[in-house]
């Protein structure tokens, strides 16, 4: 069985974790890197709104996501919820639309990860290497806002889960 995976209680589990990022943006993938940092916190942020709402109210609200934004469930809109029920704050509803913006621009547009480059930093760019060090320290320095987020939004969880009775 693949050690992220836990069964208890019946319940099937996968532990969630930043080094399912790590790995493909130490080797340059940023794409990729992106692509796995904002699903593992959309994930997370799902999960808050499944602990904070019963299973068929979240389901519910789940769905009606979904619908109003085509078949795919939009991260945004699960934390701006999260937001408005004072789940999260508006400081860190920012930052996760930061990582957003940032990961739109590595994966949908023509300058991918070189996009994240600073407007004034690339006026005292002169050569490739330059240019490709400043791309790659631009993307990491991202990619550690969205592990901070993700860090965070952990937290909340653990605070919340801390705080629901069990069964």
């Amino acid at each position: 069985m693949n050690p992220n995976v836990s069964v208890r209680n019946g319940i099937t589990a996968t532990q969630l974790e930043w080094s399912q990022v790590d790995e493909p943006a130490s080797q340059g993938y940023f794409v990729e890197a992106f692509a796995r940092g904002d699903a593992l916190i959309d994930t997370t942020g799902e999960s808050l709104l499944r602990h904070i709402y019963n299973g068929h109210e979240a389901q519910d609200l789940l769905n009606q996501i979904r619908k109003a934004h085509g078949a795919s469930l939009n991260g945004t809109s699960i934390f701006q919820i999260l937001k408005n029920k004072g789940i999260i704050s508006g400081d860190l509803l920012s930052q996760i639309q930061a990582f957003k913006k940032a990961r739109n621009q590595v994966l949908h547009t023509v300058e991918g990860a070189y996009g994240l480059i600073d407007l004034e930093q690339l006026k005292t760019i002169n050569d490739q290497e330059t240019f490709d060090a400043r791309m790659k320290d631009a993307a990491r320095s991202h990619l550690i806002n969205g592990a901070r987020i993700f860090y965070l939004l952990i937290d909340v969880f653990q605070k919340i889960a801390s705080k629901r009775p069990q069964n």
